[in-house]
């Protein structure tokens, strides 16, 4: 099944179960790591996949995503880097149980669809940016169930892919005059994180 909802009946027979994750062999470091898709630059040790959004910007618009393949690569957590190529995608890997205090015939997977080598990275970017574009627009859904079914992780709040912080100034009053070239009301500080399937 596809990840649901956080703390729904899923979520805790999820948690309550072993929480197996898929672990794929590093051909850099020769370890098994876990991968995921989002990569945070805050959390480099996670690894995750990276892409230059700014490569297929067009105006504002929809993203011409043929600029942005050739920047698809993925970082594993010790830095090796693995292109969208099934030579060097076709890695093996296992389940490794992330919950041992879970009973042995309670088991519970998660697979992040970016393990997948029979999945392009390039169509799961474009999931992404569609999804990062609807969010923008006001429908949360595409994203919803891009976190559900490709990175199989249970939505909550935690799953938007926002942080930002808006500082307001609240000793300047307003007047008729407006804003002045030297004169601000407000600075903001915005950013979109770039960027797991389950049970």
């Amino acid at each position: 099944s596809n990840a649901s909802e956080e703390g729904d009946q899923l979520c805790a027979a999820y948690e309550e179960g072993t929480m197996e994750s898929w672990f794929t062999y590093c051909p850099g470091c020769k370890q098994y790591h876990k991968m995921q898709f989002r990569f945070d630059p805050k959390e480099p040790q996670l690894g995750g996949l990276k892409f230059d959004t700014n490569a297929g910007r067009v105006n504002n618009g929809p993203y011409n995503i043929t600029r942005v393949v050739p920047t698809i690569h993925y970082v594993m957590p010790c830095g090796f880097t693995i292109r969208d190529s099934i030579k060097e995608r076709r890695l093996p890997g296992k389940y490794i149980v992330g919950n041992e205090g879970a009973v042995k015939y309670k088991r519970s997977w998660n697979f992040d669809a970016v393990c997948c080598h029979e999945i392009k990275w390039p169509e799961l970017v474009t999931e992404w940016l569609k999804a990062i574009r609807a969010k923008k627009g006001g429908d949360i859904e595409p994203l919803r169930k891009f976190v559900q079914e490709r990175e199989c992780r249970f939505w909550g709040e935690k799953s938007m892919p926002f942080s930002g912080q808006v500082i307001i100034n609240r000793a300047l009053a307003k007047n008729r005059e407006g804003l002045g070239k030297d004169k601000a009301a407000a600075t903001g500080s915005l950013s979109s994180q770039l960027p797991r399937c389950c049970c």
